[in-house]
């Protein structure tokens, strides 16, 4: 939150990605939308999947 606010930025138009679920939940609180993150492919397929916006993964 204080990077919100240091930025101008509005928490409910942000993403938060964080390995840590305490840090997860706190962002959530705040309205920011959250991605606990798990491994480098499935966190930027949930992020590109919450914002309607194609991950672009090729096999």
């Amino acid at each position: 939150m204080p990077a919100c606010r240091r930025l101008d930025v509005d928490p409910t138009r942000t993403v938060f990605v964080d390995d840590a679920q305490i840090a997860v939940d706190g962002a959530a609180a705040v309205r920011m939308t959250t991605v606990l993150h798990h491994d480098t492919r499935s966190t930027i397929a949930r992020v590109c999947l919450d914002n309607g916006v194609s991950a672009g993964f090729h096999q």
